[in-house]
Order: C-alpha cells, then sequence, then structure tokens
C-alpha cells in the first residue's frame, strides 16, 4: 500500500512517471450514454487502466513489439543499462516476454485460471539472468529495477488522467460515498495514481483499504476473486450491501461481468474508443447489460446524485 508521505526512493519513482508522462485525450467512441438514476449507492469500485486514467495502448500490458524495443532502447538508456542496438534491446524484451508466460503457466499449473504476475519480479530474474551473462558490474538494487520498469511502461503504455475526474471524485467523496480501485495492476499502478493531483490519490479520496491490485493477489480479473474481498470488506466495516456497490470499468468481461455476478450494480465506462471493451464474441458476456454506460465520467455524479424524474432512462 501506498504511503501518504513518500519514502525517498516512491518519490523519485512518482517523479519519474511525471516526467514521462504528457496529455492524451479520449479517442471518441461513438457511444451513445445509458444514464438512469441509481438510488441507494453508497460505495463506487473503480478499474484504473481506461477508466481512471486514459491508457494510451489501451489497457496494461499491452503494445507492439517494435514499440516495446524502443522503449526498452530508451529506457535502458535512462538507467545507465547499455544496450547499444535495437538487436539487444529485442532480446530484452523476449526475454521479458517469455519470463512472463514461463510464470502465467506456472500459476495455471497451480490453479489460478488467471494468473497475473509481479512485473517486478521478472524484471528482476530477467536483468539477473543477463548480467549473469554481460552485466556483472550493475547492481540490481530494487530501486534500479522499479525505476527500470517505470521508465518502460511509461514508453509503452503512456496514461493520462482521464477527463471529469477531478471534478467527480471530489463530489463523489463529499456526497458521503466510499471510493475504492480494482485493478488489474502492478506495483507501478498506485505510484502512478500519486503522480497526477486530478486522480485525488494522495488527497484520500479513495480508502486505500479497499483497493486491490492483481499483482499482489497473482490472480487478475476477469476472475471475482478480489471483487469478492472488498464485497466483504464493505459488508463488514461499512455494513453496504452489494447492491448499494457500483463497479465501473471499461471492459464488460473483466469488470462487468464478475460485479453483476456479485449482485453489484455496474456501469460501463465507454469513454475512450482505445480501452473500451464490449467483449460481443465472449460467450460469458451474453446476457449481461450494465445498468449504465457512460461516455464522460461527470455523468456519474449526475446518475448517483439526482432525484428520479419523469422516464427513467435518459441520453446526455
Amino acid at each position: 500500500m501506498l504511503r501518504h508521505t513518500p519514502t525517498h526512493g516512491t518519490a523519485v519513482l512518482i517523479k519519474t512517471i511525471r516526467a514521462l508522462a504528457h496529455p492524451l485525450a479520449p479517442k471518441p467512441t461513438g457511444v451513445r450514454p445509458k444514464l438512469r438514476h441509481l438510488a441507494g449507492i453508497k460505495a463506487v469500485l473503480f478499474d484504473v487502466y481506461g477508466t481512471l486514467l486514459i491508457s494510451g495502448a489501451g489497457e496494461i500490458n499491452s503494445g507492439t513489439e517494435a514499440n516495446k524495443t524502443r522503449a526498452f532502447m530508451a529506457a535502458a538508456r535512462a538507467v545507465g543499462l547499455d544496450v547499444v542496438d535495437t538487436k539487444t534491446a529485442a532480446l530484452y524484451v523476449a526475454a521479458l516476454e517469455q519470463k512472463i508466460s514461463a510464470l502465467r503457466h506456472n500459476l495455471r499449473r497451480d490453479g489460478i485460471a488467471y494468473p497475473e504476475i509481479n512485473i517486478e519480479q521478472v524484471w528482476r530474474e530477467v536483468l539477473t539472468s543477463w548480467r549473469n551473462k554481460r552485466q556483472r558490474g550493475h547492481r540490481l538494487g530494487r530501486d534500479y529495477i522499479r525505476r527500470l520498469a517505470i521508465e518502460y511502461e511509461c514508453r509503452v503504455n503512456p496514461v493520462w488522467p482521464m477527463p471529469g475526474l477531478s471534478d467527480v471524485l471530489p463530489r463523489l467523496k463529499a456526497a458521503g460515498l466510499i471510493l475504492g480501485i480494482v485493478s488489474n495492476a502492478q506495483f507501478f499502478t498506485p505510484l502512478t495514481l500519486a503522480a497526477f493531483p486530478g486522480t485525488g490519490w494522495t488527497r484520500g479520496l479513495f480508502d486505500k483499504t479497499l483497493c486491490a491490485w492483481s499483482y499482489r493477489w497473482k490472480e487478475a480479473k476477469p476472475s471475482s476473486r478480489m471483487l469478492k474481498a472488498i464485497r466483504h470488506w464493505l459488508s463488514r466495516y461499512h455494513g453496504i450491501t452489494p447492491s448499494e456497490t457500483l463497479v465501473v470499468g471499461n471492459d464488460m468481461r473483466k469488470d462487468i461481468l464478475p460485479a453483476s455476478r456479485l449482485g453489484c450494480q455496474t456501469a460501463l465506462f465507454a469513454g475512450d474508443a482505445r480501452s473500451l471493451r464490449w467483449r460481443r464474441e465472449s460467450q460469458d458476456c451474453r446476457g449481461i447489460t450494465p445498468d449504465l454506460v457512460l461516455t464522460r465520467m461527470i455523468q456519474l455524479h449526475t446518475v448517483i446524485r439526482r432525484r428520479p424524474q419523469a422516464g427513467s432512462t435518459s441520453h446526455v
């Protein structure tokens, strides 16, 4: 869990994320919103990539091979790693991908249907192996590995706060709603939220005990394991039921499906064409309909706070 006062190492990583970030705008989806008043909502749980944050690659762990090679070369230069040509960079990227596949295979063998790796572990193992071959003089401290991972990730998948976030989150919090996160994520995800004031992460808008990151669970959405845990904590410590919980995400299979099955209310965020996932080809998603379809984040405050009017559904 990210501390309210960052350590020196954490502060450097947050500063790195800020330095590598550049403004992004969502791409129009052409989707018509589906809005109606939701009564009795007491907690809102958000996805991160494609929902709270614009994701330049569309989602975490994405990007083309050519882009990954260029990103690795730039990241290596930033931390002083000796990578002199694209061929060497491509070998590093291939080693990263192979290690990720191997770790996921092992987790599946252990019975985890949707395995999630710890990217810090991946980088450490790949760099240690490579150091034994070519880079014996390099120190592989935790701060070094995390810095390299962030330098790479911010180039492969640039992110920026979703428009309207800095407006709607304080309103939801001021209205007494509890805010949490259920995200396919890595160690750098909460650091990235901390890098952008508009997310409200460092202002305490989110209850950090109600934030679940997939890398810590070794299991990713669409598994419902993280959401089940958050649902349990909401019930036990806040007396909030699933029907009083709204889950907001950009992916029908990873966000809306598990939330619907657990009895939560749901909002599909259709605000950016890069990351909107209808999953119409998925058998699991057939018959699943989100309670809301949002095309702008500010609509969330409107549908939760306003009183029902004549006609339960509106399009704005």
